[in-house]
């Protein structure tokens, strides 16, 4: 269908196409053992050294991808996986399960937050954040602050010159940016490319990011994330396309407001973000960040 794509293999328009079986022949004929980060490597390897790439920075963004299924409430994902170990168990003993209470509908059940703490109770099910029997593997992230998606995230570094792309990692929704920087960076430099400079949005404006970067002598061309100055990082994670943080434990930071007041060192001003007080409560590192945030506070102050 695409005449550029047929003059490269060597074909005429009016030629018969390869069978589409051979798509598959060659995945598990040819390529055997090889993995997609082995082909990229070596057609990337094989354009530096035909002078195709000559650029030495990279950019690093991530791509969203709706996953191929619906996502189910948690209150109807618990219908579903009850029907699903009953009917297990019938199929496996041959026998009628007796004295079951009768499953409510699922838009009846009132607390949703009650519902959503039973699925992600390890021992109700192992995956936390799954919403559907279908794609296990999907979880909800964010494309911005009032709009969440379900499905994975696509990282890839590419040439900025030429537009090459030269690693790609795929995770879940919920994936971090930046996670898989320093592997990315390594299987750029198996392909012979001198990295000089690196190009992302705010969202790689961490410490452990700069620090990969500056360990290739490389320079990072990043705007600076003011929200990620004097945050422990290991305890806390921001995501820019929500403006949200989120604490070692799972809870998410649901409002912020600006602030400006005057202190010893002079005009201070930013935006303070707050985490959901009964859902802080019930944490068990509760006394624990309290003291930590406190001190902070005091510090800066």
């Amino acid at each position: 269908m695409n005449i550029a794509h047929l003059y490269f293999l060597g074909l005429n328009p009016e030629d018969s196409l390869p069978d589409k079986s051979l798509l598959s022949k060659f995945r598990t004929q040819r390529l055997e053992e090889t993995t997609l980060d082995e082909i990229i490597t070596e057609i990337v390897r094989q354009c530096v050294q035909k002078g195709i790439i000559e650029s030495t920075s990279i950019s690093i963004d991530t791509t969203h991808i709706e996953a191929n299924t619906i996502k189910k409430t948690p209150e109807r994902l618990m219908k579903h996986l009850a029907r699903k170990i009953i009917k297990t168990y019938e199929d496996e003993t041959k026998e009628s399960l007796e004295g079951l209470p009768v499953v409510p509908e699922y838009k009846e059940i009132e607390d949703h937050k009650e519902a959503k703490k039973i699925l992600e109770d390890p021992k109700f099910i192992n995956q936390k954040g799954t919403r559907s029997l279908i794609d296990e593997d999907a979880r909800v992230g964010r494309k911005s602050k009032h709009q969440s998606f379900y499905g994975y995230k696509t990282e890839f570094a590419m040439t900025t010159d030429e537009r090459i792309i030269t690693s790609v990692r795929t995770a879940s929704g919920d994936y971090m940016d930046g996670s898989f920087l320093k592997e990315m960076l390594d299987q750029t430099k198996d392909t012979g490319i001198q990295v000089r400079e690196l190009y992302g949005d705010k969202a790689y404006f961490r410490k452990n990011i700069l620090v990969e970067v500056e360990k290739v002598n490389a320079k990072a061309y990043i705007p600076i994330s003011a929200s990620a100055y004097k945050i422990d990082e290991t305890e806390y994670t921001y995501n820019k396309d929500s403006d949200q943080w989120e604490c070692s434990q799972g809870n998410t930071t649901v409002k912020k407001k600006y602030f400006k007041r005057n202190n010893k060192s002079g005009v201070r001003e930013g935006y303070k973000y707050y985490f959901e007080i009964k859902q802080c409560r019930e944490c068990p590192k509760h006394d624990e960040c309290a003291k930590k945030m406190q001190e902070e506070y005091c510090k800066w102050d």
